[in-house]
């Protein structure tokens, strides 16, 4: 290794015999609480590259951070060493660095995110998020999911809460998917989901799927109160839903209540289209059938707080819940192209 000539006769500034212990000891709690600092900034960081907060979010953070330093400057009147006291005083590197430095502008992930951007950055930026989104989970797009269940006595367990009107997270899709939707409903000021239109088939008669009630992430309680309903009257053998996302626990139970309790086989694909399908095994329904089908809708009829009729462990870590997620996944990633397309 080369040696470093020009820093070999530098001498200090001062003995050392001249600084006294208190002085060590200061200088070791300070240096402590500097490296404390800089782990809570990195992992700050990890974090904001992990879990990107919205440009807004970011640039309230900055606001934040200024305020709180200059509310500090002003309570303990802080003010700036005097240049002439300075220990590198006159150094041209030293001045260059302190003026370009950012003040309290967070790290650089934060500040490239908060950089004014127009529309078709931001949607070129989306098209690479997605194509970097698809590779890493790795979707599988020729799902063909079919399951026969012998039509049994109703197993279920109504779960009630506090309903809901907007959807912001969902277990039935990958957290990167449902982080990317909120990110493109608050670019694009409106829901992305279903740009694909939903279609559900009766028979041969098609239901009407109003989905201006309670926004386009969830499928209205009416919804499911019409289709029970329907196959209730007219006994419907065969029920096709397309491009219909499944991302509720309410949704989720009732769907597979059907197949368990009503229609005995259930299919999902994604190849041509998106569809999931469910068939009757008998021409007629039975007595148990029909009582199951007006227990579910009295369900969702007289009581606003049900938010799932089904056990939780059915609804997850099974070959249906894997599927039905992979099902979404895909179909929300398809209408979120066509989102930043049209």
């Amino acid at each position: 290794m080369k040696e470093n000539v020009g820093c070999a006769n530098i001498l200090p500034l001062f003995p050392r015999s001249y600084l006294p212990n208190d002085f060590f000891l200061q200088h070791e709690i300070c240096a402590r609480l500097f490296m404390n600092f800089q782990i809570e900034a990195i992992e700050a960081n990890i974090q904001t590259y992990e879990v990107k907060p919205t440009r807004r979010q970011v640039i309230y953070k900055q606001h934040f951070r200024t305020e709180t330093a200059n509310e500090f400057y002003a309570r303990y009147k802080v003010c700036s060493i005097a240049e002439q006291n300075k220990v590198l005083y006159g150094h041209q590197a030293t001045e260059e660095n302190c003026k370009s430095a950012p003040f309290c502008r967070g790290s650089y992930t934060e500040r490239e995110m908060a950089k004014e951007t127009t529309m078709e950055e931001r949607i070129f930026s989306f098209h690479r998020y997605i194509n970097n989104l698809e590779k890493i989970l790795d979707f599988n797009y020729d799902i063909q999911f079919q399951e026969e269940y012998d039509t049994s006595t109703p197993e279920l367990h109504i779960y009630r809460g506090a309903p809901f009107t907007e959807l912001l997270s969902s277990l039935f899709a990958h957290p990167y998917v449902m982080q990317l939707h909120q990110k493109l409903k608050e670019m694009l000021n409106r829901d992305p989901i279903y740009m694909l239109k939903p279609n559900c088939i009766a028979d041969d008669e098609e239901i009407q799927l109003n989905l201006n009630m309670h926004g386009y992430s969830l499928l209205p309680r009416e919804y499911f109160i019409g289709l029970l309903d329907t196959i209730h009257e007219k006994q419907t053998r065969r029920i096709l839903l397309s491009n219909v996302a499944f991302l509720t626990h309410l949704s989720v139970s009732v769907l597979l209540s059907l197949a368990l309790f009503v229609f005995g086989h259930l299919s999902i694909s994604t190849g041509p289209n998106f569809q999931i399908e469910l068939l009757a095994k008998c021409d007629k329904y039975t007595q148990d059938q029909m009582s199951t089908l007006k227990r579910i809708r009295d369900l969702l009829a007289e009581d606003a707080n049900v938010l799932c009729i089904m056990p939780i462990e059915k609804l997850h870590r099974n070959k249906f819940a894997n599927t039905l997620m992979a099902y979404n996944n895909q179909l929300l990633m398809k209408n979120f192209k066509l989102a930043l397309d049209n």
